[in-house]
């Protein structure tokens, strides 16, 4: 198991000698970057001993991907951009969370909206391959998305789909504010990525959460879990929060 954390790379010098295995910034802002802007943030990024192994928010909320085919000529070309920038910056996985961009809108029917979903992922997986990354498959809470939000439902879309560039991710918090069993887990070994945070203010973990966070690393473990575990939450200082947040995981992990 490879232990990261969510955050941008221009935190990364303060975040390279913690401990962590990588960083996984959100990549929407980096696609909207000019080139000149993006060259320096690379720069930045390839100095630095943390490498950047992953990403979050694929897609931008203002970027529609309930359109059906009409809307694919712009993601696609969305996608191209995006995932060269990713690959270059040294990554190896995306997460497809993005619950804005993907949410079902007002007056349309859920099995077009699965339809419309379906076909994208498809083409983000295929684009996706093309790049030399795997996508994951984010399921979120139902305050943020109103599309696929339990791990079963995202788990049948990535089967659906049938891509091997597109995977499941499980995210404690989301799992957690949904009210879903962490033995869901155990029932779908296909998970190749997670994220993790205390519930209670998605927080980062302290070891006072051990308890709370054990039955999801148990699950996880079960499944013979060997991917990407990245904290995703709040800290008011990161370089201060981070040791004891790694410390609690890698504490549970070898339990």
């Amino acid at each position: 198991m490879k232990l990261g954390i969510c955050a941008g790379i221009d935190r990364i010098k303060d975040l390279d000698h913690l401990g962590f295995d990588y960083i996984e910034p959100m990549l929407s802002p980096i696609a909207a970057l000019s080139e000149e802007e993006y060259e320096s943030l690379k720069k930045l990024a390839l100095s630095s001993s943390l490498p950047v192994l992953g990403f979050n928010v694929l897609f931008p909320g203002d970027l529609p991907l309930m359109k059906g085919e009409d809307g694919h000529p712009a993601i696609r070309a969305y996608l191209q951009l995006a995932f060269a920038r990713a690959r270059a910056l040294g990554a190896r996985n995306v997460v497809f969370g993005s619950g804005k961009a993907r949410s079902r809108p007002e007056g349309m029917d859920y099995f077009t909206a699965w339809r419309n979903l379906r076909e994208v992922a498809a083409l983000v997986a295929r684009e996706a391959a093309r790049h030399g990354l795997q996508v994951h498959l984010e399921p979120l809470g139902r305050k943020e998305c109103n599309m696929v939000c339990s791990l079963s439902e995202a788990a049948g879309l990535v089967a659906s789909v049938n891509h091997p560039s597109l995977s499941l991710l499980t995210d404690y918090y989301h799992m957690a504010t949904n009210g879903e069993s962490m033995e869901e887990i155990r029932r779908l070994p296909t998970v190749g990525y997670a994220h993790i945070a205390r519930h209670a203010g998605r927080r980062y973990p302290t070891k006072a959460d051990k308890e709370e966070l054990r039955p999801f690393i148990q699950a996880l473990k079960a499944t013979r879990f060997d991917g990407f575990l990245s904290i995703e939450g709040h800290s008011e200082n990161m370089v201060k929060d981070a040791p004891e947040a790694i410390a609690a995981i890698r504490e549970l992990w070898r339990e």
